[in-house]
């Protein structure tokens, strides 16, 4: 093997890792609290998780919810807006919201009876069944859900 193919083979590697690289999907997750006025009298609070498609190619989200530490998740199939839209295509840039009400997220810890269990991230779940994650907001570990 001369130098001309040596080099060759290494440009080849390279442009085949930038390649691969390139088309890996690259999602953003975040998760924060809201608020909502409903009425003049009442006001809504939510945990928004979002997930933007940071390119290049559509991503299929198919789920979204939160990972506790028991290795289960737990995730809101209707909140107090009406039912949550989980299959989502998003192309490149293209970000997507659910809503989870507060109160339910709450609940759902004091239900479970067990003093351990605890919210660990916010994640969304692709159609490849890979599952993106993030860290909850700050407000969790203040009301005592991680």
């Amino acid at each position: 093997m001369n130098i001309f193919e040596f080099l060759t083979l290494v440009v080849a590697i390279i442009l085949g890792i930038y390649q691969v690289s390139r088309d890996k999907r690259n999602i953003r997750v975040s998760c924060n609290f809201a608020v909502a006025a409903s009425s003049v009298e009442e006001t809504l609070g939510f945990v928004v998780i979002t997930a933007v498609n940071r390119g290049p190619r559509p991503i299929q989200i198919e789920g979204a919810g939160f990972l506790l530490n028991n290795g289960f998740t737990w995730t809101q199939v209707r909140n107090k807006l009406g039912a949550i839209q989980f299959s989502n295509k998003l192309e490149d840039g293209e970000p997507v919201k659910f809503f989870f009400d507060l109160e339910e997220v709450e609940k759902n810890i004091r239900l479970a009876g067990s003093s351990k269990l605890r919210y660990t991230k916010a994640y969304v779940r692709d159609a490849e069944e890979k599952y993106h994650t993030c860290k909850l907001p700050r407000g969790f570990k203040e009301r005592d859900l991680s």
